[in-house]
């Protein structure tokens, strides 16, 4: 399984209970908390310690970082089965005339651009293999009301998750999208990791539809 962002708590939360469930897991980020042995993996696809748990760096903004992510994954002994895409919340807050364009731009190609070369390479494998889940994770902490820039991006994340669904219904890949009303980042993520290898389709976490059904606004 693969797992990007997890040096966020979701992320972090998604590894530990995958490991805990059996899976192989390689993680893109790098600050990934000790398990409950202590060990931990180590960067640039070396195994670490732990034998279940690789890491690979990632420079999101670079198409090549990409796909070097997929091959590094390749050469380890984790199987690219699954992969889990999370989208979180940006650090800015500012109403939009207060941001500084480079700011804006910086924060799109970070958030948006990279989960788009990074699902581009996994797709091409799980087509390859005929065989493949892809899940996009929308993870906002429970709000129901974004600052600008998150509703742009939570926004962008949403329709790329409702295209590869369409696009690709014919084919032997499923894809999944997730939303929570719920900020137990625990909780949110034990369900990921058991629903993520059922097959593709809308996963909504908690009693309300979230992100995923067009309930982010901007923050006025």
């Amino acid at each position: 399984m693969l797992v990007s962002g997890g040096d966020t708590p979701l992320g972090n939360s998604i590894i530990q209970k995958a490991l805990a469930g059996g899976f192989n897991v390689v993680a893109t980020a790098v600050n990934i908390s000790r398990g409950k042995n202590g060990q931990r993996g180590k960067e640039t696809g070396a195994k670490g310690a732990s034998e279940s748990l690789v890491l690979v760096p990632w420079q999101r903004m670079s198409p090549v970082s990409a796909r070097n992510v997929v091959l590094k994954a390749l050469s380890t002994n984790a199987a690219i089965d699954h992969a889990i895409l999370i989208h979180s919340l940006t650090n800015e807050r500012r109403n939009l005339h207060e941001i500084p364009l480079n700011l804006i731009q910086e924060i799109s190609d970070l958030q948006l651009k990279s989960h788009l070369f990074l699902a581009k390479e996994l797709l091409s494998l799980f087509l390859k293999r005929k065989a493949g889940t892809l899940s996009l994770v929308v993870d906002v902490g429970g709000l129901d009301e974004l600052a600008t820039m998150d509703s742009l991006v939570a926004g962008g994340f949403t329709s790329l998750a409702e295209s590869l669904m369409s696009v690709y219904r014919n084919d032997p890949v499923s894809i999944n999208a997730f939303d929570t009303q719920s900020s137990d980042v625990d909780e949110y993520a034990l369900y990921i990791v058991s629903t993520a290898t059922q097959g593709g389709g809308w996963h909504h976490h908690g009693q309300r539809g979230g992100v995923f059904r067009g309930r982010s606004r901007a923050k006025r």
